[in-house]
């Protein structure tokens, strides 16, 4: 296929050209499309790399080992060296030291408290020619994973600043298979082009990104009929029966992954009106009445974190430790918590069963009510942040985990610095626990009874390909959110 017109429906626009911040949904397919990561998925769903010649994991060692391949280089003629893999590796030990796998890298708690990390050595870490080794403190579940996410992109050495571990300049050069053609942080419309050392000639020569709600990119891609179009984005879609029967009647031909996905209603306890259990318990009590009036009838209301693919799953549809009726006692305790009324953030297109049950329940204790798109958000206060996230059948304790890694997601930090929390995500994802289904429910249960992180739904991952002919043929479905040459198909 010669080009690609490629529809995100996930997010807001692109904000960072930071690795470091791959892990949000605006920025992973930007960090797909430029670098290259140690390992990737093919359209199988196996491991593969397009940077090694061989990479494995010596369980009876305890290590890792990455051989890089010869004569690769940047866009800009720079060669990749196995340097350059190392320090994505120390980045993300430096600024997440408790990430899965890399919490187990040896010699990490010494290398942390020099004064400049990325300067110094770390034990665990040794390079020999182009082969890069990684000594573990004990065994890994899962050890190779984790290297195929965006997080873990290789720039160059020379792009970051050793002693701030900040990027130098504005954009590293590329390592992966495109190249940018034009598009910048901030902006909706980018375009990128297969280099001309990309191994793959199977992918599209040109791709164009689109950031649109999904209403937008349904019109813009069915208008540039017959040009092959994709809109990808989470199933959260299926949340207003309208787009579902524009999708239907534009003659759009729609693939879905399993229901890997969730939609959460995420309070901020650490500051504002939700500091309190109380305040906190009989707002989502109420909010989720209003969601059983307003969701479509065709999506479940769930409450677990762990869908019912994965072993974890409580259901919590019986009521079994609900609190009690909503009393005038309760309902004050909410409109005093909120004398300057609520905050919450969402997604620009307005989806009627999240926006209005929202309203309807802030309008039910008295408050008002106030909304911010997410690109409005960044760096203001919020009390409620409406987000969607999910585990996949690869790795689902290990996600769980990353999840809740100190210094990943911003939003999630006040459950992150909870000692419980993370004693036993330690504990679900030992090597040494074989049965692991009663130590996941006891983790989402202690998760459900905060009323901090607060599930609604379990979505898939929707493609709506403008070609009915499309087969949707693969797209990985155990690891990874599909990369966008991958929609090509």
């Amino acid at each position: 296929m010669e080009s690609l017109v490629f529809y995100n429906a996930i997010s807001a626009p692109p904000d960072s050209f930071d690795p470091l911040d791959f892990d949000a949904a605006n920025n992973v397919f930007l960090g797909r499309l430029l670098y290259a990561t140690p390992l990737e998925f093919d359209s199988n769903g196996l491991l593969t790399s397009s940077v090694l010649d061989k990479f494995e994991y010596l369980a009876e060692n305890k290590t890792l080992q990455f051989h890089l391949k010869s004569n690769l280089q940047y866009e800009n003629g720079e060669p990749i060296r196995i340097e350059d893999v190392a320090l994505a590796i120390q980045r993300m030990a430096l600024s997440r030291p408790n990430f899965p796998v890399i919490e187990k890298i040896s010699g990490l708690k010494g290398w942390l408290q020099q004064k400049y990390p990325l300067k110094g050595d770390l034990s665990g870490l040794h390079i020999d020619g182009d082969i890069l080794t990684i000594t573990f403190d004990e065994a890994v579940e899962h050890p190779l994973f984790r290297f195929a996410l965006e997080l873990f992109s290789i720039i160059p050495s020379s792009s970051i600043d050793l002693e701030t571990a900040k990027l130098k300049g504005s954009r590293p050069p590329g390592s992966g298979y495109y190249k940018l053609v034009s598009g910048d942080l901030g902006q909706r419309k980018w375009e990128f082009e297969r280099r001309n050392d990309s191994q793959n000639l199977g992918m599209p020569q040109r791709i164009e990104m689109d950031v649109q709600s999904w209403s937008d990119a349904l019109s813009s891609a069915a208008r540039r009929r017959p040009q092959f179009s994709v809109v990808a984005g989470f199933g959260d879609v299926y949340l207003d029966p309208s787009l579902s029967s524009e999708i239907e009647k534009m003659n759009f031909k729609t693939v879905a992954t399993p229901d890997a996905w969730h939609m959460v209603m995420k309070l901020n306890s650490e500051n504002g009106g939700f500091q309190k259990l109380e305040a906190r318990r009989t707002f989502i009590t109420k909010l989720r009445l209003k969601l059983k009036e307003h969701y479509p009838k065709n999506v479940k209301l769930e409450e677990s974190v762990f869908s019912k693919l994965l072993q974890g799953y409580v259901d919590y549809s019986d009521g079994k430790g609900s609190p009690s009726p909503l009393d005038t006692l309760s309902k004050d305790i909410v409109k005093e918590a909120f004398p300057s009324g609520l905050t919450w953030v969402g997604q620009e297109m307005k989806l009627p069963a999240i926006d209005d049950s929202i309203s309807e329940t802030c309008f039910y204790f008295g408050i008002d009510c106030k909304k911010l798109v997410r690109s409005e958000a960044v760096g203001k206060h919020y009390d409620l942040f409406v987000g969607l996230t999910g585990f996949w059948s690869y790795d689902p304790y290990g996600d769980i985990k990353m999840l809740f890694t100190p210094n990943l997601h911003k939003q999630l930090q006040d459950i992150a610095k909870d000692q419980k929390v993370q004693s036993m995500l330690t504990d679900l994802n030992s090597p040494k626990v074989e049965e692991k289904s009663d130590l996941a429910k006891k983790l989402d249960k202690y998760l459900h009874d905060q009323y901090i992180y607060n599930v609604v739904a379990h979505f898939p991952f929707v493609f709506a390909y403008s070609d009915s002919s499309a087969t949707g043929e693969g797209i990985p479905q155990s690891g990874t959110l599909p990369y966008p040459w991958m929609f090509a198909r």
